[in-house]
C-alpha cells in the first residue's frame, strides 16, 4: 500500500466496519433488554429496507453532484448516529413508543449506510487509482477491508465480558474515528471524465473498432 490515498480510504473502510459491529445486537437489545415484543422485528426490517432505498437516492445524488468523497463523508456521519442513539437508550427512561421510534431510526441508518460500499468507496478508489491498475487497487482495498468482518465477533466477545452500553460506546468510538479520518480524505477527482473510465473498460471487452458512448460528469471539488 504505497499509495497514501489507498491506505487512508482502506483504513476508513476498516474503521467503518468496526463502527457498525453492534448492528447484529440491536435487535437483541431491543427485545431482551428494552422489553419490546418479538413482532417488532418486522418493523425493524421495514425500517432497514426504507433506509436502503433512501440511501440509494440521497448518497447517489451526493456522489453524482459532489463526488464520491462527499458521499463517504455523509454516510460516515450517519454511521455515528446509530450507536449514539443506542447509548442514549441505555441511560434514558423512555416510553415503549419512544423506544420503538428510536430503534426505527437506528435501523433506517443501518439501511442507509449499506450503500456506501458501491456509491462511495468503490467510486473513490476508481478515481484514485492509476489507469490500468484499478482492478489491483480494488482487490487490495477489498482484501484488507475484509478484516472488518471480525467486528461482530469482537462485539460478541466484548458483550459477553461487559454490557450493552460498553459495546455501544466502543462502537461509537470506532464510528467517530472513521468519520474524522474520512473528513481528511483528499479530493482525487479533478475534472476526470468518464470517457477515460469507459474507454479503459471497453478496451478489455470490445474488439478493435468498437465504439464507446461517453458522458462527462461535472467536476467535484
Amino acid at each position: 500500500l504505497q499509495d497514501s490515498n489507498l491506505r487512508q480510504v482502506t483504513l476508513v473502510r476498516v474503521l467503518l466496519a468496526l463502527g457498525t459491529m453492534a448492528s447484529p445486537f440491536y435487535v437483541l437489545y431491543a427485545t431482551e433488554e428494552m422489553g419490546l415484543p418479538d413482532p417488532v422485528i418486522a418493523l425493524f426490517i421495514l425500517a432497514q429496507t426504507a433506509g436502503s432505498l433512501l440511501g440509494s437516492l440521497v448518497l447517489g445524488r451526493i456522489a453524482d453532484r459532489y463526488g464520491a468523497r462527499r458521499a463517504i463523508q455523509a454516510s460516515l456521519l450517519f454511521t455515528t448516529l446509530a450507536p449514539v442513539l443506542a447509548i442514549g437508550l441505555s441511560f434514558a427512561q423512555s416510553s415503549a413508543s419512544a423506544i420503538r421510534i428510536l430503534f426505527f431510526v437506528i435501523y433506517v441508518v443501518i439501511g442507509l449506510i449499506e450503500n456506501v460500499g458501491l456509491l462511495g468507496f468503490l467510486n473513490y478508489i476508481l478515481d484514485a487509482s492509476p489507469v490500468g491498475q484499478r482492478s489491483i487497487y480494488l482487490g487490495t482495498s477489498n482484501a484488507i477491508a475484509s478484516l472488518g468482518v471480525i467486528g461482530p465477533v469482537f462485539a460478541g466477545w466484548l458483550l459477553g465480558w461487559t454490557s450493552y452500553p460498553v459495546l455501544f460506546v466502543v462502537t461509537s468510538l470506532f464510528a467517530a474515528s472513521a468519520f474524522f479520518l474520512g473528513l481528511r480524505l483528499p479530493t482525487v477527482r479533478s475534472g476526470l471524465s468518464s470517457t477515460l473510465l469507459l474507454s479503459e473498460s471497453a478496451s478489455e471487452v470490445m474488439p478493435a473498432g468498437g465504439s464507446v458512448l461517453t458522458v462527462d460528469h461535472p467536476q467535484a471539488e
